[in-house]
């Protein structure tokens, strides 16, 4: 471990996937900050998933967002739900489409607010109805918060929220909402929506709700 320790930062980007692969788990994980953050992106993309679950917070962290965009799914999907908690919001940022949606349910529900809010909109419209039913109710409430991330939701998005996170949206004065979301709102839903919540509707919106719709409210 000495000797690995002794290898300059500099010098680690030379090594082959081979080489890497060769380093045992319990020395990679000694490895500094600044060793971490020189590995080159192809070299990340290499790290085994049981040596990336055992790095450190510090360690974690440590990755550039080049490195974090260098990660397979397999590898994000390993993450565990400590690690995932502690990426920074640079680094959320840098998760592509592909990576967002290899988040685990659990990896999702880990995710904090603050996490939730650094997201693009992009990336909000990328999750899938899986991942979006388990986001908790205080990331629905950032989402709520931002017109940009509540308008890139999808309409098989929409459907997939549960109307406790219907009623969340609606009671943070969530009304930015397109026609084309509008019309995706399930009956269920529609009838978690309150009296005055649908009077601040648009006529635009209301315009948008389907015969079908409009008489599930009728029967609410």
């Amino acid at each position: 471990t000495s000797q690995l320790a002794a290898i300059p930062a500099d010098s680690l980007p030379g090594l082959s996937s081979a080489q890497l692969n060769a380093i045992p788990t319990s020395v990679i994980t000694t490895l500094s900050t600044d060793q971490i953050s020189s590995l080159t992106k192809l070299q990340v993309s290499y790290i085994p998933t049981g040596t990336l679950q055992n790095l450190s917070t510090a360690q974690i962290v440590a990755l550039k967002s080049s490195q974090i965009a260098g990660l397979t799914q397999t590898q994000i999907s390993s993450l565990t739900t400590s690690q995932v908690s502690k990426l920074t919001d640079e680094q959320i940022g840098a998760l592509s489409n592909p990576q967002v949606i290899s988040l685990t349910a659990l990896q999702v529900q880990s995710l904090s607010t603050a996490q939730i809010s650094a997201m693009s909109s992009t990336q909000i419209g990328a999750m899938s109805t899986s991942q979006i039913s388990n986001l908790t109710t205080a990331d629905i409430k950032t989402i709520a918060s931002s017109d940009s991330q509540v308008q890139s939701l999808t309409t098989g998005q929409i459907s997939a929220l549960s109307t406790t996170q219907i009623s969340t949206l609606f009671a943070l004065g969530s009304l930015g909402f397109t026609n084309r979301q509008v019309g995706g709102f399930t009956s269920t839903q529609l009838q978690a929506i309150t009296t005055k919540q649908l009077n601040e509707f648009s006529n635009d919106q209301i315009k948008a709700l389907s015969a079908y719709q409009v008489g599930s409210l009728t029967t609410a």
